[in-house]
């Protein structure tokens, strides 16, 4: 009988019918049950290692896989990063430079004689005047530069400071991507408050042009007007100004608004005269812009702290304060034709800027509406407030302008004519005096083409100030006239009369006095446009009288002649070789100041460019 058998019958308790009943369990061959048990355990215990090998070799494919899909992808993006480098070389600009050379030498002749000639403004004699300038600009690949230089030579001391060498300009830029480098001459200006100041140096910046990216600009140098201060050419008695900053700006909200922050510092050393004053400034400061309402809401403005020590002179004592600015401004655009603007603005009496612009020691409001009632027509109403004397109520100033203005053009159909008018009323209220004080200021001012033929041109204006107080009245006022004509007897003879004249009449604040001044010409150009020759002649006089000092008069004549030749020694060109004569004869009310000046000029201009790279 099969063991299976066997166990069913002991596990249900009964025998089949025919067969006896009797008990399994006891007869039962244990031994047999062990084996079957055992067999069935390595059984299970060897399909279990079999399911394990089976399981481990998938993860292992499994991580070979991705494996394999990670190199593949670091591959591509390799690929990806070459293709982009060859893509850019293959888009980057051929180089290409041009350069630009212009050269003017000129040789003057100037006699200048009677008893008042140390007024003149030329050198007796002979004199020489040489500029050279070089200028250009171009790039290798996508590295671009420019380049600016002038340079004089001249012994004519009224003109040259007295030095026969000077530099008028000299800069170098470089630029590569967002990044730009300056060196030499350079303007830059952070804000109003930190600095607005032509200087020599270095000047660094990197522009990302990205909204939420962060704008950086650095720079250092000196603040002379010209280079020959910087080694005092001529003697100049100039003492040494130092600046360095940097400005970071944010831009927010898709470039509608910005956040900037500037730090100045300027340094004043090497004093020259005894009355030099010798500053050390620090400013910093925190600029802002936010487009409220796009196209109609915009608020700016500017809060800065200056720290500064000083030396008002040499043996004085130093003297250390600081001082705040603020400056704010709205300006709305409700709509089309209206133009709402409203500012308002502090700088503390201590407060000092030496390369930015602000009013010390003035409070301020000021606000302006501008209407356009039609292209051509426009409509402005303002009003100014403002005081000095902050920290001193005593001797504090308080003024109040409101003022109306209207500008027009092509009236009555008129294409070339403007009108200007405005009308304003200052009151004054003086502390000290317990005083006030009102003055109504009218002012009127047109230009017109009258005659189409004689090409016509007139202006006039007229300033009208209406004092409460005694004898203040002021009249100022302006008018000039020119009359002009064109005609061409062939293709090559073109003649340009004119005629001109105009006075002026103004009257001092203080003291009343009044000058007045009439001046009138005669001019002529004479053009031969196929001989590329042109002549410019004007004689005339002009007159000065005055309540106060010398009545003069002046005779002046001046000629030019120009020739442009098509080439010079077979060389084509665009030079310009020139002839000048001048004659002024100055008379005075006091004799002993009169004097004459004859002066000739003969000279050459000579532009060279060239330009070369590849194409």
């Amino acid at each position: 009988m099969p063991i299976t058998a066997l166990l069913l019958r002991g596990r249900l308790g009964a025998n089949t019918p025919n067969e006896p009943q009797m008990d399994l369990v006891p007869t039962m061959n244990l031994t047999l049950i062990r084996r079957a048990i055992g067999r069935a355990a390595l059984g299970i215990l060897a399909l279990g290692v079999c399911l394990g090998a089976d399981t481990g070799a998938s993860v292992r494919a499994a991580q070979e896989k991705q494996k394999a899909a990670e190199q593949q992808k670091v591959a591509a993006q390799k690929a990806a990063a070459a293709k982009k480098a060859i893509d850019t070389a293959k888009k980057a600009p051929a180089d290409k430079h041009e350069l630009h050379l212009t050269n003017t030498f000129e040789v003057t002749y100037a006699n200048i004689s009677g008893p008042g000639k140390a007024a003149t403004t030329y050198q007796q004699g002979f004199t020489y005047w040489d500029v050279i300038g070089l200028s250009g600009k171009g790039n290798f690949g996508n590295l671009q530069y420019t380049h600016s230089f002038r340079v004089r030579f001249s012994d004519d001391r009224t003109r040259n400071n007295g030095s026969k060498f000077g530099l008028d300009q000299a800069a170098f830029g470089v630029k590569f991507g967002k990044a730009t480098l300056v060196g030499g001459d350079f303007y830059e200006s952070y804000s109003q408050y930190t600095n607005r100041t032509r200087l020599q140096g270095l000047n660094f910046s990197y522009l990302s042009g990205k909204d939420n990216a962060l704008d950086v600009r650095a720079m250092w140098g000196y603040a002379y007007a010209r280079w020959d201060e910087m080694w005092r050419a001529d003697d100049l008695k100039v003492k040494e100004r130092q600046v360095a900053g940097v400005n970071l700006r944010q831009n927010l909200f898709k470039k509608r608004a910005h956040i900037g922050l500037s730090y100045i510092r300027t340094d004043d050393s090497d004093r020259q005269l005894v009355n030099d004053q010798l500053y050390r400034n620090d400013i910093g400061s925190v600029n802002y812009s936010l487009e409220l309402i796009p196209k109609k809401l915009t608020v700016s403005g500017e809060s800065a702290v200056s720290s500064t020590d000083e030396s008002p002179r040499a043996n004085a004592a130093r003297k250390k304060y600081e001082g705040m600015a603020h400056r704010v401004q709205g300006v709305l655009k409700p709509s089309d034709p209206h133009t709402f603007t409203v500012l308002y603005e502090r700088v503390d009496p201590k407060f000092r800027t030496l390369t930015g612009a602000a009013d010390t020691d003035r409070e301020k409001t000021q606000i302006c509406w501008a209407f356009k009632t039609s292209p051509v027509t426009q409509l402005g109403a303002n009003f100014l407030w403002y005081r000095n004397q902050l920290e001193n109520a005593n001797g504090r100033t308080e003024t109040y302008r409101p003022e109306l203005t209207l500008n027009t053009s092509k009236l009555l159909k008129r294409e070339k004519n403007r009108l200007r008018m405005s009308v304003a009323v200052e009151n004054q209220e003086i502390e000290t005096r317990n005083q006030s004080l009102a003055n109504v200021y009218s002012s009127v001012g047109y230009s017109d083409e009258l005659f189409k033929v004689l090409n016509s041109a007139t202006d006039f204006g007229v300033t009208r100030a209406d004092s409460f107080a005694k004898d203040k009245d002021k009249l100022d006022y302006t008018f000039k006239q020119s009359f002009g004509y064109t005609h061409s007897f062939s293709s090559n003879l073109t003649l340009k009369p004119t005629l001109n004249f105009g006075t002026s009449y103004t009257q001092d604040d203080i003291t009343n006095d009044i000058n007045k001044v009439y001046d009138y010409s005669l001019g002529l150009v004479f053009d031969l446009p196929k001989t590329r020759f042109t002549t410019n002649l004007k004689v005339g006089q002009n007159r000065f009288v005055s309540d106060r000092v010398d009545d003069s008069e002046q005779f002046y004549f001046n000629v030019t002649f120009n020739y442009r030749p098509e080439n010079i020694f077979g060389w084509k060109t665009n030079a310009t070789v020139y002839l000048k004569a001048l004659l002024n004869d100055f008379n005075f009310q006091t004799g002993n100041r009169n004097y004459r000046e004859s002066v000739f000029t003969m000279g050459v201009t000579i532009p060279l460019d060239a330009s070369y790279g590849k194409r």
